[in-house]
Formats: C-alpha cells, structure tokens, sequence
C-alpha cells in the first residue's frame, strides 16, 4: 500500500470517528433536553393537580366584642394539692393575688376555738365578703378544731383573703389558701340539696343542721 493509501485511509477513520463521537454527543443532548422536557411535564402536573384540589379556608369564629370568653384551667389541680402548694409556696405571686382561675372556696385554718363564738362574725370582719362557713369539727365531740371552708362572694373577695396569708388573727398566724371543691362536689350545700354539713343563715333555713356550718347571708 502506497504512502497516499495510507493517508486518505487514516483521513477517512478520523472522519468516522469524529462523526461517532458527534452523533453521541448529540444523543447526549436530546437525552438531557427529554428528562428536563418530562420534570417541566411533571411540574406543570403538580401545579394542575394543586390548583384542582378545594382549597381549605380556616374556620372563622364570629364572637361579640363584649363577649369575652376566659377558659378556667385550674391547671394547679387546687382541689387536691393545695395543702402542698401552701406548704412549699410554690404557687406564683401573681397567680395568687389574680386568681385567674375565679376560685372562691378557700381553705382557713389555725384558728383560735373561740373564733365559732357568735356565728363568726371575727372572722368574717377579718375576711370581707364571707358567704359561707363550713366549721371543722371531730365527729364525735363536736368540738371544733380551728380549720373551716370558706365560701367567699367572689374572686377578688377570695384573693383579697388569701393575701392575708400568716397574718395574725386572734394571735394566730392565719393559714388561708386556694382550695376548690373536688369536681362533683356540691358546694356550697344549698337548701334542697346536700345539707348535711351546713346550715343556713338567721332566716332560719335548714336548721336541722346546725353545728356544722353556718351560711353568713
């Protein structure tokens, strides 16, 4: 084979290559152009399918401006840790002069025995806004011994006495704290209800009960 022979032979193996390598380069290209064609298909699908699906408006709730609605959590569980919480004074500051949960049971104790003298009328001067007393008393003896429930006129009334707290009273330094009925309980006992532990004011309602609690009207 002559030196020319050569020459074109080589010219025309370079040509093929260079022509393979295009046309894979080319494929390349269209490959890469049909998976960006299929993720802008894909893209448009999800948009349709979004724009399809009802879109979920938040409920609104219409309400009065005067209409305040206040949730009570009693969140403390009073009820059944009150002693506790006076014990440990782990109750906030603010929790106990705001009674944000309107509690008006209160528990009082350390009280003098004398203090049952005249229907209470020491105590209620000392605690403004007293609606309802239940003396603590030893089922046998009947001997009251210094502790009461207190059911005051409202929340503030309640707060206002439990910020009296270990302030003397008689000599005594005050036991007062936050002390709800158990849920279920009926408090206070009302007439034509649970009477067994109260009675009710001067106007004479209820007084088979007497000596055990006593309705400050």
């Amino acid at each position: 084979m002559s030196g020319d022979e050569k020459k074109v032979k080589k010219e025309k193996k370079e040509k093929k290559e260079k022509k393979e390598k295009k046309e894979k380069k080319e494929s390349k290209k269209r490959s890469l152009s049909e998976d960006e064609d299929l993720d802008d298909n894909k893209v448009e699908q999800q948009e349709v399918e979004k724009e399809k699906k009802p879109k979920v408006e938040p409920e609104l709730v219409l309400q009065a401006e005067d209409d305040v609605i206040v949730e009570k959590t009693d969140k403390y569980e009073l009820w059944k840790n009150g002693e506790q919480a006076w014990r440990d004074e782990s109750l906030p500051a603010d929790y106990l002069s705001n009674n944000p949960d309107e509690i008006t049971r209160l528990f009082c104790g350390n009280l003098k025995f004398d203090v049952i003298d005249n229907d209470g009328e020491t105590l209620k001067e000392c605690l403004p806004g007293i609606t309802f007393i239940k003396w603590q008393k030893d089922k046998v003896t009947k001997q009251f011994y210094g502790s009461t429930f207190l059911e005051m006129k409202d929340p503030r009334a309640a707060a206002l006495a439990v910020s009296k707290d270990r302030t003397k009273f008689g000599g005594r330094p005050l036991k007062i704290y936050y002390c709800p009925p158990k849920p279920g309980d009926d408090w206070p006992p009302v007439w034509g209800g649970n009477t067994k532990n109260a009675s009710r004011g001067p106007n004479g309602l209820d007084p088979s009960a007497i000596g055990r609690g006593y309705v400050l009207m």
